[in-house]
């Protein structure tokens, strides 16, 4: 497959993401939770960043009175994203199966353990309810969108979808088939304290630029000095870096 020339890529990011990045996330707000500092270093390096949102975010909890009576819920987040990838510096967004389906929220509940489960309430049209093929071959568009090169590399959750949610856990497993098919780098997000990184990039380097994005999720969570506050009032501190590993 004919890869996009390089272009000399910044200290800090290895040289295969000079061709191009894909970030592969399940919802509004994932991509600034997971991946905001490694977003704005690659837009600050001029290297082409494409976001692919799997859903809407449907299901996703709301913060009291951040949405107006009667407003659009997948219009506020599809805003709210928007805004957050302009933040970042990055303009090339899409949602999986863009023009022929809309893949919806499948939903969670929490678990015993404290991790996500399955909702059993789930959508016909939910992403776990998809064919595997479906949204191989609709990912698999959006990453070629763009010839006449692949890009250098996709980033997606690990295999534990960070903490269980059925929709991270489907990412994952589309996008390493679809890298394996097409013979990209796949790096996958991890825990901030996990000490077998690839790759690990400061957030206070990007400190206005990744809180600006926080910022504009303001239907997800509110955001002070040094943590989130959920919907459901669940505080989770931000990080100062965030780590990544490339498996084969």
């Amino acid at each position: 497959m004919p890869q996009r020339p390089s272009v000399p890529v910044a200290s800090g990011l290895p040289a295969e993401f000079s061709a191009g990045v894909v970030l592969v996330h399940a919802h509004p707000d994932d991509e600034t939770l997971t991946t905001s500092a490694l977003i704005s270093a690659l837009a600050e390096a001029d290297i082409t960043v494409t976001v692919v949102t799997a859903t809407r975010g449907e299901r996703g909890e709301i913060v009291p009175g951040s949405v107006p009576n009667g407003a659009d819920l997948t219009a506020v987040r599809a805003a709210e994203l928007r805004a957050a990838l302009d933040a970042l510096g990055v303009s090339r967004h899409a949602y999986l199966g863009a023009g022929r389906r809309h893949y919806r929220d499948s939903g969670m509940v929490w678990g015993a353990d404290g991790r996500a489960a399955a909702a059993p309430d789930r959508d016909p049209e939910a992403l776990t309810a998809a064919e595997p093929a479906e949204m191989d071959a609709d990912l698999r568009a959006l990453i070629l969108d763009g010839a006449p090169g692949a890009p250098g590399a996709l980033v997606t959750y690990d295999s534990d979808g960070g903490y269980g949610h059925p929709d991270h856990l489907a990412c994952h497993e589309m996008t390493r088939r679809v890298a394996r098919e097409l013979e990209l780098p796949l790096y996958v997000i991890l825990d901030p304290e996990d000490p077998d990184f690839t790759l690990e990039i400061s957030r206070a380097e990007h400190r206005d630029r990744v809180r600006a994005a926080h910022a504009a999720h303001a239907s997800q969570f509110a955001l002070a000095d040094t943590f989130v506050t959920h919907s459901g009032g669940q505080m989770q501190e931000l990080q100062a870096v965030e780590r990544f590993r490339r498996v084969d």
